[in-house]
Formats: C-alpha cells, sequence, structure tokens
C-alpha cells in the first residue's frame, strides 16, 4: 500500500503502525487467503477503510477500566459518554502492535479507556455505531469484538467490505468526513 497522503507521507508513529500491518498483509496470500473476498485479512480492511485518530489523554474524571479488556470498557465507555466506538489497531510502547478498541471525539482525538496515557502512540480504526453494537449484541448476547471476531458475522467485513449505510451499521464512508477533522484517513 501507498503511504502517500494527499497532503505528504505518513511520519513517526502512523508510518510505523502503517508499516508493521503491510508486512502482515504481505503473509495472508500465503495463508490462503480467499480470491474472491475483497479484503485478505483485518490488517487490509483497516488500512483501506480506517482512519487515523489522535492520541490524548483521558480527561480528569473519567474512569479506565480493567487491563486487557479493552472492547468491554471502549463499549461501556462509548455509551457513558455518547463517544464514537472504534476498533483497530494501536501502537504500543516499544513498537508492539495491538488489537484495540477506544472512543473517539468527532473531531479524531482518542479517549482511551483502557491504556495509560501517552501508552498509544498511534491509532487506526474502523468507527462503529451504537446500533451496529446493538445489533451484534441481540445475535450474540454479548459485547463481542466487531472486527476482530469476524466469523461471528459470517465474515461479512472481510467477504464484502463494510455493510451498506443503515442505523445498524459502522459509519459509512460519506461520515467518517465528520469524524476525520485534524486527522488522516489511510
Amino acid at each position: 500500500m501507498d503511504l502517500q497522503l494527499s497532503n505528504g507521507v505518513l511520519v513517526g508513529e502512523q508510518a510505523e503502525l502503517a508499516s508493521l500491518m503491510n508486512a502482515v498483509i504481505a503473509i495472508h496470500p500465503l495463508r490462503h487467503a480467499h480470491p474472491d473476498w475483497t479484503y485478505t485479512c483485518i490488517e487490509h480492511l483497516v488500512l483501506h477503510r480506517g482512519t487515523w485518530y489522535t492520541p490524548a489523554p483521558l480527561p480528569v474524571g473519567r474512569e479506565r477500566g480493567d487491563e486487557r479488556h479493552c472492547f468491554a470498557n471502549a463499549t461501556r465507555h462509548s455509551r457513558a459518554h455518547e463517544l464514537i466506538y472504534v476498533e483497530g489497531y494501536a501502537l504500543g510502547p516499544h513498537g508492539l502492535v495491538f488489537e484495540h478498541a477506544w472512543c473517539a471525539h468527532p473531531d479524531g482525538t482518542v479517549e482511551d479507556p483502557t491504556w495509560p496515557d501517552g501508552a498509544g502512540l498511534a491509532y487506526l480504526g474502523i468507527p462503529f455505531t451504537a446500533g451496529y453494537i446493538v445489533r451484534f449484541e441481540r445475535l450474540r448476547g454479548v459485547t463481542t469484538r466487531l472486527l476482530f471476531d469476524p466469523h461471528l458475522d459470517d465474515w461479512q467485513l472481510l467477504r464484502t467490505g463494510m455493510p451498506t449505510p443503515s442505523d445498524d451499521a459502522p459509519v459509512p464512508d460519506d461520515d467518517h468526513a465528520r469524524f476525520t477533522t485534524g486527522h488522516h484517513r489511510v
């Protein structure tokens, strides 16, 4: 994937995260990716459809959830504070990439209810509407990882990409513009 953006080149932590994800994508054809699917793996989907988010400290008075429970923490936090729920990849300290969930403000600022301030160096993910989360909960009975358990939706996200716009779909591309002010889409 070409990392060239309309206003320049990815640098620093964003370039590092994108490079590591591209390395994973490169090995997926060797792992027998389905030739008819739109995306070979979740990394491919997130690099092509994801949005960059801006790291920021958790606002004073907001509580963090338990470590290693980012998906449940972000779901709860997004509801409690009316924020956007996002799943994707985050670059942590020491260059490690993690499957992660966080919340975001409409301007793209991260509110991470799991990691300590400064632990997330770069965030790239896909925002999901509250309706999409509720749909999964109705089908599964619990809050689950939307991107990282693709078999729960019959591989829909990899087979055909994002669902058509509706109240229970992830935020469609047309709506990404209102969430990308001040940060970059891939």
